[in-house]
């Protein structure tokens, strides 16, 4: 019997021992790996419409004439993304998995259709159709991703969980590449559009018709019992409480989360300025850091997969990356310090191994989260427990970078502010530590690593 048939209530005891015969289920049955190309195929879907805003949309609008601080404006579309936490608990409790694909594909479809009927130049001369348009966009993908996340959680055996989220890393950056650079360098605006139809198109009809996404419906609507219509109306909210507060891990790892990228960020987005501020050319500043750089973070987020069945859990894969990034930052800092007296190219180069440490990080850094989600969260509320999470991990990302980094690296200069940088990369090798003694799910992965067989676990 899997974890999906108890009650909110269990405890994490209980839900920890139901979770690992859930794990060992799935692992000790046999399947194609088809899933883990229909995961690739649809964060890449996700990743579509951040490429064309980050990327695309940017340069046919500033080359129209539009300001620098109207591009700016530009960034707020991204809010559905950071309050998708607000809306994942109606996701998780209402519908199937396969039918809020259909719905967020749709989106995206019409929008590309909608805005395939005009030129460049129609859409910089209007004040609210590409905003209107983006802000769709970006709330159907960030609900898109609530609905793969679900699905990956509950379709991943144990042992796939690196690949599944290596298939998403992975597949996001694609999906960001395509819609940001190689679709724009070869056709108009009006084309673009419509090759994302053809591409949403293609995934309607997987999301539509592949049996993997199978399920029954989470919301019976077959009783007009009160009792049955007084506990839809408080799904939203237990769904909620349950994710929010009954993972014992969940505290603590939000703290890693926010704070694993920190130092990393800071040192990667002042390294580009710190090369242009001491003569190198924007345009080759630009290539390195743009095209070259997304596909050495690529190539690290490939090998995330190999590294962690290297060590053979997820802790001591993370703990490994973490303390190679210190070394990588270690040397960013003394070429911060010796700049002017050392070839620009080696800071290209520690630049590019950074990238690689970081997408495998990245990677498994999400593999760690749905450990956690799959262990101490009950079905009916991962995905909503999931986004808590990967929220976490963007505002980490962000806050620092946008609003710190800039503002130390102007008060302290370049090489104290890599010093800084440096010790903020000591942080969540420390956490991981205390992690490891305090957080059960790694104790309950412990138990599945040792022998996933039923019969052990019966």
């Amino acid at each position: 019997m899997l974890l999906r048939e108890y009650p909110i209530h269990l405890t994490s005891t209980a839900k920890i021992t139901f979770w690992l015969t859930e794990t060992s289920l799935k692992e000790s049955s046999s399947g194609s790996s088809s899933h883990l190309i229909a995961l690739f195929f649809f964060y890449s879907l996700q990743g579509l419409p951040y490429g064309l805003q980050s990327r695309f949309l940017p340069l046919i609008l500033r080359s129209h004439g539009s300001s620098l601080t109207s591009l700016g404006f530009y960034k707020l579309l991204y809010l559905p993304w950071v309050f998708k936490s607000a809306y994942a608990p109606f996701v998780d409790s209402h519908g199937t998995r396969r039918r809020w694909l259909q719905l967020c594909i749709t989106g995206l479809l019409l929008c590309s259709s909608f805005l395939s009927t005009f030129s460049a130049a129609q859409l910089v001369s209007s004040t609210r159709i590409l905003p209107f348009c983006l802000l769709i966009f970006n709330f159907c993908a960030a609900t898109l991703d609530i609905a793969v996340d679900s699905l990956a959680i509950g379709m991943l055996s144990h042992s796939e969980l690196s690949r599944g989220n290596t298939a998403q890393v992975v597949g996001y950056k694609f999906g960001a590449i395509v819609g940001g650079g190689l679709l724009f360098s070869f056709f108009s605006s009006t084309v673009v559009f419509a090759a994302l139809c053809g591409f949403y198109a293609l995934g309607l009809w997987v999301a539509t018709y592949y049996k993997r996404f199978d399920e029954p419906e989470r919301v019976q609507n077959t009783t007009g019992d009160k009792d049955r219509k007084r506990e839809d109306k408080q799904s939203y909210s237990e769904v909620l409480q349950t994710a929010l507060f009954d993972s014992p891990s969940t505290p603590g790892l939000i703290v890693l989360l926010l704070s694993y990228k920190l130092g990393e960020m800071g040192a990667m987005n002042m390294l580009p300025l710190m090369l242009l501020d001491h003569g190198m050319p924007m345009a080759v500043v630009g290539f390195w850091t743009g095209a070259v750089g997304q596909a050495f973070s690529i190539v690290g987020s490939s090998s995330a997969s190999v590294i962690a069945s290297r060590f053979g859990n997820t802790v001591d894969s993370l703990q490994f990356l973490f303390l190679c990034r210190i070394v990588v930052i270690s040397l960013l800092t003394a070429f911060a310090f010796s700049i002017n007296f050392v070839s620009h190219w080696f800071g290209v180069a520690l630049m590019n191994a950074t990238l690689v440490v970081s997408g495998a990080i990245t990677t498994i850094v999400f593999t760690l989260m749905m450990e956690c989600t799959r262990s101490e969260v009950v079905e009916g509320a991962r995905a909503t427990h999931y986004t808590i999470l990967s929220t976490a991990e963007v505002l980490g990302k962000l806050l620092f970078a946008a609003l710190g980094a800039a503002a130390l690296t102007d008060i302290l200069g370049y090489p104290l502010a890599y010093l800084l940088f440096l010790a903020l990369n000591i942080l969540p090798p420390s956490l991981l530590v205390l992690g490891r003694r305090r957080w059960p799910f790694l104790h309950s992965h412990k138990l599945v690593s040792c022998d996933s067989r039923p019969d052990k676990l019966l």
